[in-house]
């Protein structure tokens, strides 16, 4: 990701009021260009590269963004690689990635196939745990039409 999708402000600390310096180094460029008319040739230090994270620096600037609005911005984009259809090829279910437990906030998953098919908060199990969620499972059955009806109603 990055300027070409137009979401760097979501990822670049520096609008949190964190920059970095001395995170490259001049080095040698990696292979000659032919059509160049530019002095490409190894060992000239036309070539950037990164250097280990131990090296760089940490620089205070004036924050374009409030840090609390950046780290809800980073939780939220946590949130969305989750939750991408690209995640699950494997199934396909209307409510897939969109549910969660009342109970404990977990996030449901379906379990099983075809019309005995249930929705379940992935904390259920181990049951022994003793953080596992007291929350049931519900029938995809039930959910799902009560769910496309409402969003039918609502548009």
């Amino acid at each position: 990701m990055g300027a070409e999708y137009g979401d760097g402000i979501l990822h670049s600390p520096l609008y949190k009021g964190e920059a970095l310096y001395n995170r490259t180094q001049l080095a040698d460029t990696r292979r000659p260009a032919a059509t160049s008319l530019k002095d490409l040739r190894p060992g000239n230090g036309r070539s950037r590269a990164a250097r280990p994270q131990e090296d760089w620096i940490p620089v205070r600037v004036p924050a374009l963004v409030d840090p609390e609005v950046w780290e809800m911005a980073q939780q939220q984009l946590a949130r969305n690689r989750e939750r991408a259809q690209r995640n699950n090829t494997k199934h396909y279910y209307l409510l897939r990635g969109l549910l969660t437990c009342g109970r404990c906030g977990a996030a449901w998953s379906a379990c099983g196939a075809g019309q005995g098919r249930t929705l379940e908060c992935l904390a259920r199990y181990p049951r022994s745990a003793p953080w596992s969620c007291e929350g049931r499972s519900v029938g995809a059955a039930k959910v799902e039409p009560w769910c496309g009806s409402t969003c039918a109603s609502t548009l």
